[in-house]
């Protein structure tokens, strides 16, 4: 799993890496090309959220989450997501 930093996307950490390293093959692909899946995470308050079912992206209640809760519940609620949908096989952790 690849988290990029908050305040970015996958799709706009993909995008820059293109625009300031053009052609080059980047450790993600490396990645898959070894046989692993890859997985991108995307933080809370990304594009990708906005459609949230319970909570209205307009709404203070939406916004009130702090740096610290990304790390304590949606990484580790991500983590179990892939471990679930890749069957139960070992994740492995790369720094």
């Amino acid at each position: 799993m690849f988290q990029q930093g908050y305040g970015q996307d996958a799709t706009s950490t993909l995008e820059a890496m293109n625009y300031f390293w053009p052609g080059e093959k980047h450790h993600w692909f490396k990645t898959i090309d070894e046989g692993y899946d890859v997985w991108f995470n995307n933080f809370r308050g990304t594009r990708y959220s906005l459609e949230h079912v319970d909570l209205d992206n307009t709404s203070s209640e939406y916004w009130d989450f702090t740096f610290s809760e990304l790390g304590i519940y949606d990484a580790p609620a991500a983590i179990e997501l892939i471990y679930q949908e890749n069957g139960g096989e070992k994740i492995y952790l790369v720094n």
